[in-house]
């Protein structure tokens, strides 16, 4: 269970940066 929650952290944290990355393109 403790491997599983790594995991999901680890893609939370790559989510973030490609959120930033779409709304820069919506804007421009």
């Amino acid at each position: 269970r403790y491997k599983r929650k790594t995991g999901y952290h680890k893609k939370n944290g790559h989510r973030q940066p490609y959120t930033k990355v779409k709304i820069e393109k919506i804007n421009a």
